[in-house]
Parts: structure tokens; sequence; C-alpha cells
């Protein structure tokens, strides 16, 4: 609100330049007004960025997704500035001055040049946003299951506690970010915290072992996992779904006997998928030092 005002007051002033300014003094004023909105909306911009980014809670320390609220809150502020900036103000300079090419192009210029820089540093704040909520999610899973841990190893009846809570974790995160962020920013946040949680999830898997004894744990988490994820994805980044959903391919690998583990991965999208990632998880099945040789000649 207070840079729409701001913004509100500026074109004011530069009207009442044009009926109050003589001829010859009208484009000097008109440039002071407008050099000084933009030099006071830069130094804002910077100064409450810098602020609010030293608060975002890292090293996956926050107890709840709300605590990351003011960042958020303070980027949908500022990004709605700069949208105001890039059209209805943009407009007016080039209807107001549009015979005074050379100042009309300074602003223009000084207007994208603004706009760039608060997009910039919204984005790294939005960064470390995205990295506090995912180290949180990261830690979690390497303390509930360390590599020894035997949830893939036994049969059980269902998800493992850590798979509960961890979903849980991510439901709430993405409901916030679908709540906190809008547009472009959710859009290109959204993306990023995938791409960011399907690694983790890659690099946590590929840290334990897995027997096909577990099959029911094995395949109810990581299809709890994928629908967590791919119900809060919408049809714009199906490259994104897709890619999660290869995780329910890459646990078959678990789920047969050693005799088949080539035959499954020569079928549907395995066939295609990086051979190093997939010599990864055939190394976690608890049976993958009885059957070395033979798992490993797959990949030569």
């Amino acid at each position: 609100v207070m840079y729409e005002a701001m913004i509100d007051e500026t074109l004011s002033a530069i009207k009442r330049c044009y009926s109050l300014s003589a001829e010859a003094d009208r484009q000097g004023n008109s440039s002071m007004i407008v050099d000084y909105f933009l030099d006071t909306a830069r130094n804002q911009f910077t100064s409450a960025l810098d602020k609010s980014k030293d608060r975002i809670p890292k090293g996956g320390k926050q107890k709840s997704v709300t605590e990351f609220a003011k960042y958020f809150s303070l980027a949908e502020q500022i990004n709605r500035i700069v949208s105001a900036l890039r059209g209805r103000f943009s407009r007016y300079i080039r209807r107001r001055m549009n015979d005074w090419n050379a100042l009309r192009d300074r602003i223009l210029a000084r207007v994208e040049t603004l706009v760039h820089e608060a997009e910039a540093d919204i984005g790294v704040g939005l960064g470390l946003c995205l990295s506090g909520m995912l180290t949180r999610v990261q830690k979690m899973l390497a303390d509930r299951q360390k590599p020894d841990s035997k949830d893939y190893l036994q049969a059980g009846t269902g998800n493992t506690k850590t798979c509960d809570v961890i979903c849980d974790v991510l439901a709430k995160q993405f409901q916030f970010i679908t709540a906190s962020l809008h547009g472009k920013v959710q859009h290109n946040f959204i993306r990023s915290f995938v791409s960011r949680l399907y690694k983790i999830l890659i690099d946590h898997l590929t840290t334990l072992q897995f027997s096909e004894q577990a099959t029911i744990e094995i395949k109810s988490d990581i299809k709890r996992y994928t629908q967590t994820i791919t119900q809060n994805i919408d049809a714009s980044n199906a490259d994104i779904e897709a890619k999660i959903e290869v995780l329910n391919d890459l646990v078959t690998v678990f789920l047969v006997s050693a005799d088949y583990v080539n035959d499954v991965l020569r079928e549907g999208r395995m066939a295609t998928m990086n051979k190093e990632v997939l010599h990864k998880f055939v190394k976690c099945r608890a049976d993958y030092d009885d059957h070395q040789a033979e798992f490993d000649k797959i990949f030569q």
C-alpha cells in the first residue's frame, strides 16, 4: 500500500508540474520528481529486503513454516510495486513524456534496472527460504532413517512413521507456499522446490537398504511421497510431475527377486534413465553383496 501511494503521488506531482511549471522548466522539474521517486524506491527496496533476509530461518532450524511469512509477505508487496512500475507507471511516462525522447528513454531504462534489481534481490531471499524449508526435511529424513534403519528390510503393515511425519511437513509447506506466493513467483518457487526435493529423496533413499520382504512399506511410502508432491503441482508443471512419478519406477528394483532385476531395468521409463542413478538403487538391495558381480555386469 505504501509503495502504491508513492507511485500515485509521483504521477500526481508530474501532472501538477505540467500545470504549474513554466514551459522551460517542466522537463527539468519532471526529471527531478521521477529521479527522487526512483532513488527512494530503490533505497527502500534494498533496505527492507536486506533486513528481512537477515531474519529468514536458516539451516532448517525453524519450528514452523510460518516463520518464513514475513519475507514472503514483503516479496509479494514488492512484486506488486514492480508490476505497477512496469505497467501503469511506465505507460504514464510514455504518454506524458512522448515529446521528450531522451528523458523518457532514460526514465524507462531506470525503471527496468530497478525492476531487475528488485526481482534479483527477491529471488535471493526466496532461495534462502526454499533452502531453509528443504534443509529441515533433509535433516528429519537423516535423523529418522539412518543408514542402518530396518524400515525397508522387514515386513510391516504400511507407511513408516518417518514417511508420515515427512509428508505432514511437506503438506504444510506446500499449503503455505501456495497461500503466500502467487503467479509467476509461485510457479517458479514450486518448480525449484520440487526439483530440489526430488534430489533430496533420491540421495536419502540411496543411503538405505531395501528387501523385497518389505514390499508393502516400500510401495506405500513412495506412493505417499509422490502423491503429496504431485497433488500440489498444477498442469503447467507436467515435466516436474513426471520426474517425481519416476520414483515409483525406481523402487521397483527392490520389489523383485535378483533374477528379474535386469528385466525391470529394461522396462518403460527405466530403460532411458540415468544408469548411475539406477546402479545406486540396485546397490541398496539387501542382497547386493550376494549378487554383486551379476548386478554390476548389467551396468557395464
